[in-house]
C-alpha cells in the first residue's frame, strides 16, 4: 500500500509540475490601459520606430504597469497576445460598422448604427458581450482601426470628372485654331 500511495504522491507532483499556471482573466479596465499604453509608446518620438519587438513591449509593459497593478504582474509576451487580440477583434468590430455604414436605412440613427453593429459583431464572434467598447473607443481614431470612408470613391469620382472637363476644354481651344500643314501655313502669313 505504500508504494501505491508514493507512486500516487510521485504521479501528482509531476502532472502538477507540467502544468502551465493561467493568469487571471483581463479586466476592461487592463485592456483600457493597454491600448492606453501602445499608442503612447507607438507615438513616442524619443524612441522612434526603430525598435525591435521585446523593447517595444517591454516599453509599454513598463508604461501600463505604473498605472494598473494587474498588467504589472503579466509577462510581456502575455501583453503582446492580448493586444493581438484586442486589436483583431477592434478591427471586426470596425468592419460591422463600415457594413452598416454603407446599408443607409432612412429614419436609422447612429447609436441604432452602433447598435446593429455590436449585434453584428456579437454574432459573427459567438461572444455573449461587448467587452471592447473601451478599447474601441480609445483605438477608434488610430489609421489601423478607423471606419473606412464611402467618401473616398467619390472623391476620385469627382476628380475623374474635373480631368475629363479640364481635357475637353483643352480640346475645344485646340479645335477652334485651324491646324494647316506648313506649307500652307507658309502661304497664308505670305497672303497677309
Amino acid at each position: 500500500m505504500d508504494s501505491d500511495e508514493g507512486s500516487m504522491s510521485q504521479q501528482n507532483t509531476s502532472s502538477q509540475a507540467g502544468e502551465v499556471k493561467r493568469g487571471k482573466n483581463w479586466s476592461e479596465d487592463d485592456d483600457a490601459q493597454l491600448c492606453l499604453s501602445w499608442i503612447a509608446i507607438s507615438k513616442d518620438s524619443i524612441k522612434g520606430t526603430d525598435q525591435n519587438k521585446t523593447n517595444f513591449w517591454t516599453a509599454i509593459k513598463d508604461h501600463a504597469g505604473l498605472k494598473s497593478v494587474g498588467i504589472r504582474e503579466r509577462p510581456v509576451d502575455g501583453l503582446r497576445q492580448r493586444f493581438s487580440q484586442l486589436s483583431h477583434q477592434v478591427s471586426k468590430y470596425v468592419g460591422c460598422l463600415a457594413f452598416v455604414s454603407r446599408a443607409k436605412k432612412s429614419g436609422e440613427s447612429s447609436e441604432d448604427k452602433f447598435q446593429t453593429a455590436r449585434d453584428m459583431f456579437l454574432k459573427e464572434t459567438k461572444q455573449r458581450h461587448f467587452k471592447i467598447e473601451k478599447c474601441y473607443e480609445i483605438l477608434k481614431n488610430e489609421p489601423k482601426f478607423q471606419v473606412p470612408s464611402s467618401n473616398k470613391r467619390i472623391r476620385i469620382d469627382v476628380e475623374i470628372k474635373l480631368v475629363r472637363r479640364s481635357c475637353r476644354k483643352l480640346l475645344l481651344s485646340v479645335e477652334k485654331k485651324p491646324v494647316h500643314p506648313p506649307q500652307i501655313n507658309a502661304n497664308m502669313s505670305r497672303r497677309n
